[in-house]
C-alpha cells in the first residue's frame, strides 16, 4: 500500500509538470513558426560599408546575413531552416526555437519516466 501511496503522488506531480511543459513547447513551436526569423529587404545600392554583396541574393546583406536558397531569403542572425515548421530560425525567432528544443526534450524525459511509472504498477 505504501508503493502504491508513493507512485500515485508521484503521478501527480509529474503530470502537472508534464502538461505544463507540453503546453510551452506547443506554444514555442507555433511562435517559432509565426515570428520574423529576422528576413531583410532586398538592397541594390550599400547602405553600409560593412555589408557585402550576395550574387544569389541578388543583393547587399550585412556580416551576420545569409542567404537561405531553399526559401530565397536573405534573414539576420541565420541559424538553419526547421524541418517542423518550414521556416528559417534566425536572430528574431531563435529564443522561442531554443525553448522549444529544451521543453521538447524535457517532455520526452517526462514521457519515459511516465512509461516506466506506469508498467511498474
Amino acid at each position: 500500500l505504501l508503493q502504491n501511496d508513493s507512485h500515485a503522488s508521484a503521478m501527480g506531480v509529474i503530470i502537472p509538470i508534464w502538461y505544463t511543459c507540453s503546453i510551452i513547447s506547443i506554444i514555442s513551436l507555433f511562435t517559432t513558426a509565426i515570428i520574423d526569423p529576422g528576413i531583410l529587404s532586398r538592397y541594390r545600392e550599400r547602405p553600409d560599408p560593412s555589408w557585402r554583396w550576395n550574387e544569389s541574393a541578388q543583393s547587399f546583406i550585412p556580416p551576420d546575413a545569409v542567404f537561405e536558397p531553399d526559401l530565397n531569403l536573405v534573414v539576420e542572425g541565420y541559424h538553419h531552416t526547421c524541418i517542423f515548421t518550414g521556416t528559417a530560425i534566425g536572430r528574431n525567432n531563435l529564443t522561442p526555437f531554443f525553448f522549444f528544443v529544451g521543453f521538447g526534450s524535457f517532455c520526452f524525459v517526462m514521457d519515459i519516466i511516465l512509461l516506466v511509472l506506469a508498467f511498474k504498477n
